[in-house]
C-alpha cells in the first residue's frame, strides 16, 4: 500500500517537473517560432482564402512599406501589432512576390521624408495617462507599391492611416 503511493508520488512529481521544464522551454524559444494559431470562432486572424489565392498569384512584384512610431499610445500599439500580424501574413502567402519594409519615422529622419514622399503624414494622437492630457504625434500608414521590369514603379498606393483593423485585409487586397 505504502509502495503503490511512492509510486504514484514519484510520477505525479516526474510529470510536473516535465510540465515545468516544458513551459521553461517554450518561454525560452517561443519568441523565436514564427507561427500563430487562430483560435477564434470566426478565424479573425486568418487570411481570408480569396486574399491567399490573390496574393499567391500575384504577376508583379509588390514592395509593403509599412510606416509605424516606435512609441505608440497603449490604445493603438495592439492594432499597430495586428497590422504587422497582417502584413507578415500576406508576405508569407505572396511566394516571394511580395516584400515588406517597417520604417520607424519617428527615430529616423530619412524614414520621415520618405514617408512625406509617399504621402504617409504624421498623425495627431491624444493620450490620457495618469489624469494627463497629451497630445502625441506618429505614423502609422502603409504604402503599396507594384514594381515592373528592372525595379521600376508601375504603380503606388498608400492608406495614410490604419484607423481600424477590422476590415484592413478587405481594403488591402482591394487595393492590390
Amino acid at each position: 500500500m505504502i509502495n503503490k503511493k511512492n509510486k504514484e508520488y514519484r510520477k505525479s512529481v516526474q510529470v510536473l517537473v516535465a510540465v515545468i521544464i516544458l513551459a521553461i522551454l517554450i518561454n525560452l524559444f517561443g519568441g523565436y517560432i514564427k507561427a500563430r494559431i487562430d483560435l477564434t470562432s470566426n478565424r479573425l486572424f486568418t487570411l481570408s482564402p480569396a486574399t491567399k489565392n490573390i496574393v499567391g498569384n500575384l504577376e508583379d512584384d509588390l514592395v509593403l512599406d509599412l510606416f509605424i512610431s516606435k512609441k505608440l499610445p497603449a490604445q493603438i500599439s495592439y492594432q499597430a501589432q495586428d497590422v504587422r500580424d497582417v502584413l507578415s501574413d500576406y508576405k508569407k502567402y505572396g511566394k516571394g512576390k511580395i516584400d515588406l519594409n517597417i520604417h520607424y519615422p519617428d527615430v529616423n529622419d530619412e524614414d520621415k521624408l520618405k514617408a512625406q514622399e509617399l504621402g504617409i503624414p504624421a498623425i495627431q494622437f491624444n493620450v490620457i495617462a495618469k489624469d494627463e492630457f497629451q497630445l502625441k504625434q506618429g505614423w502609422l500608414g502603409l504604402s503599396i507599391s507594384v514594381m515592373g521590369e528592372e525595379e521600376e514603379v508601375k504603380g503606388r498606393q498608400a492608406i495614410p492611416f490604419i484607423e481600424r483593423t477590422n476590415g484592413f485585409e478587405y481594403s488591402l487586397t482591394g487595393l492590390i
